[in-house]
């Protein structure tokens, strides 16, 4: 790997690095299979009616939106505190155990979090003595709330371990490595999935559950070790309870404010939710695509093979791109890639479905070239993150709040990609979705295909929704990133002023960084020890400027 710099693959061997990228591992293995089957699973097997089906994802889009902020505003509301009267802010955001309390909430989440979403996916393949539509939006809603709760603690931890580019672009490779191996669940669950039978698939599903909930409580206690958490830290937690809770807590319309007024929030918000809505789309109908327009050139196992190297490819794109960002920046990397996006859609316009081989390149790249943008999302939030310390004067970071606050307007993408295009296909194609006699079998042509439909009619309708779809999604979200400006310098200095904050001792009056001359000081700087990876350049004390970017850069927390 000579695109890893020497830094990187050292960072590679950290156990706590480590064992953050193995949470993906089990995040990933289950969550494919539930994007994969959950729609099969209840319009094939199941056989839900189409009015139930557009009612539940309704409801589960409004829960799906909401969620995650609930979850983020129970994890992180009680650090959100104002200042006291006498200017200072609570006893435990001041303390030495604050990074510590907010660490062990993250760890909590990924403790507890992921046996229940393990145990949700496979209660979603057990028929319930319930009405099916009830069934329906319970199930979802469930996995949906543990779902969240994994998923925002695994996000913040990123921001939570590490400062500097090249720490977080290599928790963002150990994550995209551990879920492409988590991705050969999708793989091994074609030997077991049978629409007509789903028995086989729910023993399959349930082994994959109970080794996931061992793997997330084996990685948190090697991070919780790592990283040397202290049981009064743990105790915080456990109790709910602390120095966070003596101050006046801030309100959420306060908060909402602050995130309002917050334009590079806002733009990225948007470009979130577009992004959101094409990786889902593509995720649920990609089946449907290999089987309908190219079902005359690939055989049914080819179909499948295809279709597992599109959860399995994105990851190993990410790998590489995730080194990229970490020596040109996340807003170039995906800048390119929305380009590209737009590119593919329009060479697919121009050029129509004349050609299979073309058209088969198309979907393939288009789905791994979105996902891999999607996948390099959670840097920007980290970098978010750090801003909106800074801006607030925040003691200790709300990570987990910031990634439930853009969720909170994002996910409406992930219940909005099904729902449209099956409203899309349903209208243009009537039969061709919802039908009682249609099952899913290996996700065949022959078992796609109503009878009272044309194959032209539904290939052309299918092609016009595949394309135009990253169009305007690459259109929107061009628009949206040319207005983000958290890039470059300003990034720069953003990060620079975190880092101070981090390494600054509670109590203590010197600099926090010593071998960095001090606003306030006349005298000539006093030279000091700098700390590996930063090398004062001509045996001089490096100036602020050269100084912070080389410590942004590679310094290790």
């Amino acid at each position: 790997m000579k695109w890893l710099s020497h830094r990187q693959l050292t960072l590679l061997l950290r156990p706590e690095y480590v064992a953050y990228g193995a949470c993906a591992l089990f995040l990933s293995t289950l969550h494919n299979l539930f994007l994969l089957y959950h729609i099969e699973l209840y319009v094939s097997h199941y056989k839900i009616d189409e009015a139930a089906f557009f009612w539940g994802s309704v409801l589960f889009l409004v829960w799906n939106a909401v969620n995650d902020f609930v979850v983020a505003w129970v994890s992180d509301g009680s650090l959100l505190s104002s200042l006291n009267e006498s200017g200072e802010t609570s006893t435990v955001a001041n303390s030495a155990m604050a990074a510590a309390v907010v660490r062990a909430r993250r760890l909590r989440g990924l403790e507890i979090g992921g046996p229940i979403m393990g145990v949700a996916f496979v209660a979603m393949l057990v028929r319930w003595p319930v009405p099916l539509p009830v069934q329906f939006v319970i199930t979802l809603c469930v996995y949906d709330a543990a779902l969240t709760w994994v998923d925002l603690s695994h996000s913040s931890l990123l921001a939570e371990l590490a400062v500097g580019a090249d720490e977080r672009s290599t928790l963002s490779v150990l994550s995209s490595i551990f879920s492409a191996a988590g991705s050969l669940s999708v793989f091994g669950s074609f030997f077991f999935w049978d629409a007509a039978d789903i028995s086989q698939f729910r023993l399959f599903a349930g082994a994959i559950a109970v080794c996931c909930a061992g793997g997330f409580t084996v990685c948190t206690g090697v991070i919780r070790k790592s990283t040397e958490i202290l049981p009064l830290a743990e105790a915080v937690v456990s109790n709910d309870s602390g120095g966070a809770r003596a101050s006046t807590p801030l309100s959420m319309l306060a908060y909402f404010k602050q995130m309002l007024a917050n334009t590079n929030l806002m733009w990225f918000t948007l470009l979130s939710f577009v992004q959101t809505f094409h990786c889902h789309f593509n995720s649920n109908f990609f089946p449907i695509i290999l089987g309908v327009l190219l079902e005359d050139h690939l055989t049914p196992f080819s179909q499948s093979l295809l279709l597992g190297l599109s959860f399995l490819l994105p990851h190993l794109n990410n790998v590489y791109f995730s080194t990229v960002v970490a020596r040109v920046g996340s807003y170039p990397v995906i800048r390119y890639l929305l380009f590209t996006k737009l590119a593919l859609g329009g060479t697919m316009l121009v050029l129509g479905r004349s050609s299979w081989v073309v058209l088969c390149i198309f979907v393939a790249s288009n789905r791994v070239f979105t996902e891999g943008c999607c996948k390099l999302l959670n840097l920007v939030v980290s970098d978010l993150i750090d801003e909106d310390s800074v801006l607030h004067s925040r003691e200790t970071s709300i990570s987990a709040l910031i990634f439930g606050t853009t969720n909170l307007f994002t996910k409406p993408g992930q219940s909005l990609a099904p729902l449209i295009g099956t409203y899309y296909m349903a209208r243009h194609c009537d039969g061709f979705i919802f039908s009682p006699s249609k099952v899913l079998v290996g996700h065949e042509l022959e078992k796609l295909k109503p009878s009272s439909m044309d194959g032209d009619e539904v290939k052309n309708a299918l092609f016009t929704l595949v394309v135009w779809v990253p169009i305007f999604s690459a259109l929107i979200q061009l628009v949206a990133w040319s207005q983000y400006r958290l890039h470059g310098r300003q990034l720069q200095k953003v990060r620079a002023k975190v880092l101070e904050k981090r390494l600054r001792r509670p109590g203590s009056s010197e600099h926090p960084l010593p071998w960095l001359p001090s606003k306030a000081s006349t005298s000539p700087p006093r030279v000091a020890p700098a700390p590996a990876g930063v090398t004062p350049i001509g045996g001089k004390a490096p100036n602020q400027r050269t100084g912070y970017r080389r410590v942004v850069g590679s310094f290790d927390l």
